[in-house]
């Protein structure tokens, strides 16, 4: 009866612990947010001449901006500054706050930034397109890809920027996400293959504007990621002619790379296109692991090779005591 009322009195203060620790938590964000927003040095600012404190103004915003750890503080900044002083926000602080939220995986707040800067007329650069490219290529929530394309479209066109690489790699990233969603039920599918097919042109146009037109120089991700977007669509022959292309060019693809387009393979029950993948892992000595295992596997097993899926984990379980 005591060791039952001691156990309970000890639950009872562990519990008021936790709440009072909460509570305390909470109030430390409040105070953060509120001192993020506020204005550094008043008294300094005012000693030095106007242009001076412009800088240090502008030097206090980006240090917020960096030190936060969720998106919406940044908008908040981004929208206090505008609202005190537009003259503050420039392409360097939005820069940043596109770049922070891209580390917080909110592509969602990178677009709204991005669109804020069109509303704001602040001048946009390449890197600002890069980073929302990239945070649009890690979007879990579907990838817009007419948006990604629009983006590009105002970069050459309305902002007169050159694409480079990082723009290329972003965009195969995001027609690649896209097309991992077609699976072997879609082959079946006439609207499916339609969308498939569209997406194929576009991938291809802006292929032919960025590598022909702008003379931007596709290196081994870039190769990669066109490889891994024709291999999730079913295409076999044309992913491995871009896989040659690759080596044609002297890149030397990954082993991650390699157990990704097996992968995308396998979807399909396509087992001569992950044998050429594998044979080629086996001629360069790359090492095998248990996940490309699992996809030579699931291939094997997708197609009824039932046999081959054993053969093959007995002679990776035997090489790897």
């Amino acid at each position: 009866m005591a060791l039952r009322q001691s156990v309970r009195r000890c639950r009872a203060s562990f519990s008021t612990f936790l709440t009072k620790r909460y509570l305390h938590i909470k109030a430390a964000e409040k105070r953060s947010n509120n001192e993020v927003l506020s204005e550094p040095y008043p008294s300094f600012l005012e000693s030095i001449d106007s242009k001076s404190a412009l800088i240090q103004q502008r030097r206090h915003i980006l240090e917020c901006i960096q030190q936060t750890n969720h998106s919406d503080n940044v908008i908040s900044i981004i929208r206090k500054q505008y609202q005190d002083d537009p003259q503050l926000l420039n392409s360097a602080i939005f820069s940043t706050a596109v770049k922070k939220c891209n580390e917080l995986h909110q592509s969602h707040q990178c677009v709204y930034l991005m669109n804020l800067m069109y509303e704001l007329d602040i001048k946009r650069d390449l890197i600002q397109y890069n980073t929302v490219l990239l945070s649009l290529s890690k979007c879990d929530n579907g990838i817009d890809i007419k948006q990604a394309l629009q983006y590009l479209s105002n970069l050459i066109n309305m902002d007169k920027l050159t694409p480079d690489i990082y723009t290329l790699t972003h965009l195969l990233q995001c027609f690649r996400q896209n097309a991992m969603k077609f699976i072997h039920d879609d082959l079946a599918d006439a609207e499916r293959l339609k969308q498939k097919q569209k997406m194929i042109a576009k991938c291809e146009k802006m292929w032919h504007l960025l590598v022909d037109k702008c003379d931007v120089k596709p290196d081994r991700i870039a190769f990669c990621e066109k490889t891994l977007f024709y291999a999730n669509y079913n295409e076999p022959s044309t992913a491995m002619t871009i896989w040659h292309d690759m080596a044609a060019c002297h890149f030397k693809p990954r082993v991650t790379t390699c157990g990704l387009i097996i992968n995308a393979f396998a979807k399909f029950a396509d087992y001569e296109s992950c044998e050429r993948i594998h044979g080629f892992m086996r001629k360069h000595d790359m090492r095998m692991n248990e996940i490309i295992l699992c996809s030579l596997m699931k291939c094997y097993y997708n197609a009824h090779l039932y046999d081959k899926a054993i053969e093959l984990f007995d002679k990776f379980v035997i090489q790897n005591r």
